[in-house]
């Protein structure tokens, strides 16, 4: 695949070993230009012509010096006639217990790990936007999605990084003008620092390196550590034509170390059918059921004549609430159990169902800080049937302001919902 970069201009930090070099070796493949920096001149320099001699068709410039100070980034950005493509990279602090860090320890590591990034982001973006292309790949850490104890500077520092580039990345005046932003989160790979690293853990546990190693490798799926060149055939793609639609993301490259995945809370609401969700929301899910729109809160006094208007209604919940996939039943056992066994609108009366609350689940969701839950003005206001204040209780934490209060039928919301100015929310989408 041709990538569609050669002739570009990139700066790449921290690159005379490990993952910086893999990221400058593989966009010199692609006929990308290097501007290469580092503290040290002597492997700067040897990298340097080991570029030369693999890639003879491209210019590679070697700038040594610290990337985290002033004069350092004035000097990398000199070098090259522009900037195209920047791979923001730098070697993680020290790790250690954060009772022992003084203010400078954590000065340091902002300064390398996120501020100087942002600051030459910002010396970079508005001139890739204003020509039309432009690319930035930010080497953080694994640790960002799975925090590590003992590296609570680089927990710390690279997260702040990651909200800063999420919010930068989306900016129409950068996204519209062909400039992605994304950062590559690395797991275990084999690098020098890995290896001084585990060399030092084993030094003090009595083990070998290789004991040490083979440890690490069994604890992830793939069995072995990554290499610097499989990285930087990621970065190098990021960086192509064909990554113009990825900006904002953060790709993780861990051999499958991350134990985690994507849980739906709703299933989605479609038109002409029911939802489904990929993910996690059976109908024994306290999440995973919605009340169809148009149907209103049960009206004591009215049972026949709202029973008869619950009832499809009632398995149109039930069939857009049942699970993709038979193991998913399985999956939600424990919020079935969160909630006293009561799937809700499946195995509950009708009036209740109706009603669409859940005393049990009530009771579970107040030590979150939420009161319960009611109606949707907007569903009511578009079925054309006047809403009864008496069934209206706040959906909001306590001592939220009158202006924030905002309704909700069903299920309780839970920790990863909040309210917003026209009902809650899911994960950052609206219900």
């Amino acid at each position: 695949m041709d990538f569609g970069i050669a002739g570009k201009w990139a700066l790449v930090c921290a690159a005379s070993k490990g993952l910086g070099k893999g990221c400058a070796m593989a966009l010199a493949g692609e006929g990308v230009n290097v501007v290469i920096t580092a503290r040290g001149a002597e492997a700067l320099n040897a990298t340097a012509a080991e570029l030369r001699s693999h890639h003879p068709g491209i210019e590679v410039r070697a700038v040594a010096g610290d990337i985290t100070t002033a004069a350092g980034r004035e000097a990398a950005l000199a070098a090259a006639p522009q900037i195209d493509i920047l791979i923001n990279n730098a070697g993680g602090p020290p790790p250690g217990d954060f009772r022992d860090w003084e203010r400078d320890a954590w000065i340091a590591a902002l300064d390398a790990n996120m501020l100087t990034p942002i600051a030459l982001m910002k010396a970079t973006v508005d001139a890739m936007a204003a020509r039309g292309y432009g690319r930035v790949v930010n080497i953080t850490s694994g640790a960002v999605k799975a925090p590590i104890e003992v590296l609570g500077l680089s927990n710390g520092a690279r997260c702040g990084l990651t909200g800063f580039v999420a919010g930068l990345a989306r900016q129409s005046k950068l996204a519209s003008r062909n400039v992605t932003i994304n950062n590559l989160l690395p797991g275990f790979f084999d690098t020098d620092r890995i290896r001084t690293t585990m060399a030092t853990a084993a030094a003090k546990s009595g083990k070998s390196l290789d004991e040490m190693l083979d440890g690490r490798r069994a604890a992830i799926p793939a069995r072995r550590l990554g290499t610097a060149e499989e990285f930087g055939a990621a970065c190098a793609f990021l960086c192509s034509v064909q990554g113009s639609y990825i900006t904002g993301q953060n790709w993780l490259l861990d051999g499958g170390g991350y134990p985690g995945t994507f849980y739906c809370l709703a299933p989605p609401r479609r038109r002409g059918g029911a939802g489904r969700c990929v993910l996690g929301s059976g109908s024994g899910s306290p999440f995973g059921q919605r009340r169809p729109r148009g149907q209103v809160p049960h009206q004591p006094g009215a049972a026949g004549a709202h029973d008869a208007r619950v009832a499809p209604a009632k398995q149109r919940r039930q069939d857009r609430c049942e699970p993709a996939h038979p193991a998913l039943d399985e999956f939600d056992a424990p919020h079935r159990s969160d909630i006293g066994e009561s799937r809700l609108g499946a195995q509950q009366p009708d009036a209740v169902a109706a009603q669409r609350t859940c005393p049990a689940a009530t009771q579970a969701f107040q030590p979150l800080g939420f009161d319960g839950f009611n109606v949707d003005h907007d569903d009511a206001k578009q079925s054309g049937r006047p809403l009864d204040p008496s069934h209206t209780a706040q959906a909001v934490r306590p001592g939220a302001s009158q202006g924030a209060n905002r309704t909700h039928v069903g299920p309780p919301l839970g920790p990863h919902l909040r309210v917003g100015q026209r009902g809650p929310h899911l994960l950052g989408r609206r219900r």
